[in-house]
């Protein structure tokens, strides 16, 4: 839903209208359209990120002790291990913003697109080449290195700012609850510094209209351009509210469970 109204500029009036839509032009498959690749990006992009993150926080500890880190030492390091995961999992973003975009047909005779992941990964390789894979990622880098600061910085800050011992806003034992609060409140955080990167970036990877014809921007700026004459700068939040939702809910699994899944990997001695 988050795509389609970022792509589809007034064709939904918010996100209830945009679910009842879908729901009723498309059935409910629509809403799981791109899942292969969602979750192949995911793998692929969710997976390096951190890793790529907390390798840098590591080796900040051992040289400058946990609490010397500075908020600017993770954003660097947030921006950073964004933008070189994205590098690699660019491929996986494309496919996953073309079979979300896709509005299904009322022919019931006419095919789509792509049949599947690895199909649309065929196509777009013998239509578009490489570059095909790559165009967009420009916008992507600057989206997912701005959107990787905000999210693991800013987790990072809050889950030591709000722990006991560490100073006066320690409020929470370390526990799920703290992670909570950490990861709630960069969902939100992460939707609002995010979100004129992520519109951009969605309309730049699926292209614009040419009298009936889907063609290319030839640029950032043509995209952003086009987007601020449509609707202002309230363009560049369109799908807000279904954006906000799914950052939250995605910031809220991945982090606690990541700190499940540390809590049992280091066991019961290093707890």
């Amino acid at each position: 839903m988050k795509v389609r109204m970022q792509l589809f500029p007034g064709m939904y009036n918010g996100l209830a209208d945009c679910g009842k839509k879908i729901m009723a032009t498309e059935g409910f498959g629509a809403f799981f359209q791109g899942l292969q690749a969602g979750l192949m990006r995911q793998a692929v992009f969710g997976t390096l990120r951190i890793a790529f993150f907390d390798y840098g926080q590591q080796h900040l500890t051992l040289t400058k002790g946990e609490k010397n880190i500075t908020l600017l030492d993770r954003i660097v390091l947030g921006m950073g291990s964004g933008a070189l995961a994205m590098c690699i999992a660019n491929p996986t973003d494309v496919v996953k913003v073309r079979f979300q975009a896709e509005v299904k047909s009322s022919d019931p005779n006419a095919k789509p697109r792509y049949n599947n992941a690895l199909h649309a990964f065929k196509v777009i390789y013998q239509e578009e080449g490489m570059r095909g894979f790559y165009q967009s990622l420009a916008p992507n880098l600057l989206r997912n290195s701005v959107m990787n600061a905000v999210e693991l910085a800013s987790y990072s800050q809050i889950k030591f700012m709000c722990t006991k011992g560490n100073g006066p806003m320690g409020i929470f034992d370390e526990g799920i609850k703290l992670h909570l609060f950490a990861s709630s409140i960069t969902g939100v955080l992460a939707v609002i510094f995010g979100s004129p990167f992520d519109v951009t970036k969605s309309r730049v990877m699926n292209g614009k209209m040419v009298d009936g014809v889907k063609v290319q921007y030839s640029s950032i700026g043509e995209c952003v351009r086009e987007i601020k004459a449509e609707s202002g700068m309230k363009g560049f939040y369109k799908g807000f509210n279904a954006n906000c939702q799914r950052l939250v809910s995605w910031n809220v699994v991945m982090f606690v469970l990541r700190e499940q899944i540390l809590t049992v990997m280091r066991g019961p001695a290093r707890h």
